[in-house]
């Protein structure tokens, strides 16, 4: 069950976003559910403590996931910016194929 864990841990840290504050909450918030995991394992108490642990770090989740999708789904900053001006570029350069075509530099 350890080695599952930490592979679950591994995989979301890999994915966050260190320098944002709600991604560092949720991996704090993952840390104490480990920690109250491994003290279940050592002291052999009941799993009551990990699982609230563990739901509060889910309940957390919850919202940073939808977030974070939207931001997939609008795309990044960079990439947007890029696409608008591509776009651009393609209309401006389809405007001049046209003009030239119009006014017989084409003929």
């Amino acid at each position: 069950m350890r080695y599952q864990v930490a592979e679950a841990y591994s995989r979301v840290t890999l994915k966050l976003n260190h320098n944002e504050e709600n991604h560092e909450e949720l991996l704090r918030l993952m840390k104490v559910a480990i920690l109250k995991q491994n003290e279940a394992l050592q002291y052999k108490s009941n799993s009551v403590q990990v699982m609230e642990a563990i739901e509060t770090a889910t309940n957390y989740d919850k919202p940073l996931i939808k977030k974070e999708w939207g931001r997939v789904k609008r795309g990044e900053p960079a990439f947007l910016f890029a696409r608008i001006g591509a776009i651009s570029l393609i209309a401006v350069l389809f405007l001049a194929v046209i003009c030239l075509i119009t006014f017989g530099v084409f003929k």
